[in-house]
């Protein structure tokens, strides 16, 4: 026979026993039964009786019992009399779980459950769900195949009585993926992601955050390295994960903002257009120059052949007689260099534009002449200075003359 009819509290609907079979010579545990969980509030009274063993731990039954030995067949099992003994405590109360819902968290949800007036959520019942509706690029969380979601009251929380949803934190719809194998094939040689702004929540994703990229409404920026370009002859490309057709789960990359796909296989070494070395009429400079593309390639041309010029390459130009070079000689070198402080611009161009100043040598006279003429404005001020000072000293000196001879007449009339 087993113990039945535990005491001490025991709730056949809130609690179970581990082991579930209360078998003679052996201690089993209460525990709260799934859906449910413990009051933290217990009792520490310890209460006396002829069916509690203090040697019990709380929440511990012990099954034992007796056999009559004086009666017929006192091995018969129906002859034991099991009792069952328990700690003297009182078992803790153990309540149903509830999980609170507010709708105004769940994000990416066509169907939100509506709460009534004047409350701000609902309250479901341990191993309720709910099924939601994803918005458009979202899918389950549990089945990324499927925009219909399941969230489940089943986890319990750290505070009593309440429990947790699952999926936690409300995440019962994801965005679509876009594959991340075929965004690294797109990416040409001399190329690399950068950057990536979801064009629905404007949020921005670093490099830091490339497992975001691939994520539906993304704009993905592809970038040549510094130093070349797309033949196009820009640095930066956008493609964008998107919903592939006919398909509410599946993603797929498309161009964006003036992108066509396929992506070139490479970007270019960076030119300099040759357009930028043209010479103009009003440059005052002579009507042929010098292309240096390496020590060995040097070209005496009239004109420029059409086609944009490596990096490196140095075009030397000469000035027109009379006339000299920003840098005050009489020819000028530009070169097709790369520009590494805006790397969003074209990073091959010609710098130091071949506009030539007048002559230095007019400039410098004129600058004599009005240098001589300032020093002798100020020479004359100072000779007029020495002048007055010069006739206010005389005038001092005959001053004190007469007071000397004033001062010897009135001594000898004395």
């Amino acid at each position: 026979p087993l113990c039945t009819n535990p005491p001490g509290g025991f709730n056949q609907t809130t609690m179970i026993i581990k082991p579930s079979i209360m078998a003679p010579r052996s201690i089993v545990q209460v525990q709260c039964a799934p859906g449910t969980l413990k009051d933290p509030i217990t009792s520490n009274n310890r209460l006396s009786g002829f069916d509690v063993d203090l040697s019990l731990s709380e929440n511990s039954y012990k099954c034992t019992g007796k056999r009559f030995n004086n009666s017929p067949n006192p091995e018969d099992p129906l002859k034991f009399q099991p009792q069952l003994f328990y700690s003297g405590y009182l078992l803790p109360t153990c309540s149903y779980v509830k999980c609170p819902l507010f709708p105004e968290l769940l994000d990416n949800i066509e169907n939100k459950p509506q709460v009534p007036v004047g409350s701000d959520s609902l309250i479901y019942d341990y191993g309720q769900n709910i099924t939601l509706q994803c918005s458009r690029g979202y899918v389950s969380f549990q089945n990324p195949n499927s925009t219909l979601a399941t969230m489940v009251c089943a986890h319990a929380s750290t505070t009593f009585n309440l429990g947790l949803w699952d999926p936690e934190n409300y995440q019962a719809c994801i965005a679509v993926r876009c594959n991340e194998t075929e965004l690294d094939i797109i990416i040409p040689k001399n190329a690399k992601l950068v950057t990536a702004r979801n064009r629905i929540t404007e949020q921005v994703f670093g490099l830091h955050q490339v497992n975001q990229f691939y994520s539906y409404g993304n704009v993905i920026s592809i970038r040549c390295n510094p130093g070349y370009l797309f033949n196009d002859r820009t640095t930066e490309k956008q493609v964008s994960c998107e919903l592939a057709p006919g398909s509410n789960t599946i993603g797929e990359y498309r161009g964006y903002s003036g992108t066509v796909l396929p992506l070139p296989t490479e970007c270019q070494e960076a030119t300099c257009l040759y357009e930028q070395a043209v010479i103009q009429s009003d440059y005052n400079m002579e009507p042929y120059f010098i292309v240096m593309k390496s020590n060995i390639d040097v070209m005496n041309l009239t004109k420029h052949s059409g086609v944009p010029y490596p990096r490196g390459t140095v075009i030397r130009y000469f000035c027109k007689d009379g006339y000299e070079s920003i840098h005050q000689n009489s020819e000028l070198n530009i070169t097709c260099a790369r520009i590494e402080k805006v790397p969003v611009s074209l990073t091959g161009r010609i710098y130091t534009e071949p506009k030539e100043a007048e002559s230095a040598a007019k400039l410098s006279s004129i600058m004599f002449i009005m240098v001589f003429i300032f020093l002798g404005l100020i020479l004359l001020l100072d000779l007029a200075t020495i002048g007055r000072d010069f006739k206010q000293i005389r005038k001092n000196i005959k001053l004190q003359r007469r007071r000397l001879k004033h001062s010897g007449n009135k001594s000898k009339v004395g």
